[in-house]
């Protein structure tokens, strides 16, 4: 079977950057100055700069989908309505006598295997 496409496929970039090491005195200096900033001139609106990727895309997977925790089967049938948009993700603590009736074709779900036995010991 193919991999579903989302409903809106932006760019997603995940970007991983180890932290920059700076001299004590400076380390907080990025947070003091907008800080400042916020007291002095609250109305400011003062850019957001960051290492991370788009705030659009912040909780997005790299397939272009989100995910959404379900904790029963009622939960996550509201996902047969918007299956374009979320992937499912099963709460641990769900039975696997449950995640059998979760399974279906029309949901597409993250941890599908978790708690499943290939076979069962007899």
């Amino acid at each position: 079977s193919l991999n579903p496409l989302p409903l809106v496929l932006p760019s997603v970039t995940k970007k991983n950057f180890s932290p920059s090491f700076l001299w004590q005195p400076f380390k907080y200096l990025k947070t003091a100055i907008i800080f400042l900033i916020n007291l002095l001139f609250s109305k400011l609106n003062i850019p957001m700069t960051s290492l991370c990727g788009k705030r659009k895309t912040k909780h997005m997977l790299p397939t272009g989908f989100k995910t959404f925790l379900g904790h029963s089967v009622k939960e996550l049938e509201v996902l047969m309505m918007s299956n374009k948009s979320y992937y499912a993700e099963i709460a641990h603590n769900v039975s696997s006598k449950n995640r059998k009736v979760i399974a279906q074709p029309t949901i597409k779900i993250t941890n599908l295997n978790a708690r499943l036995r290939s076979e069962e010991n007899e």
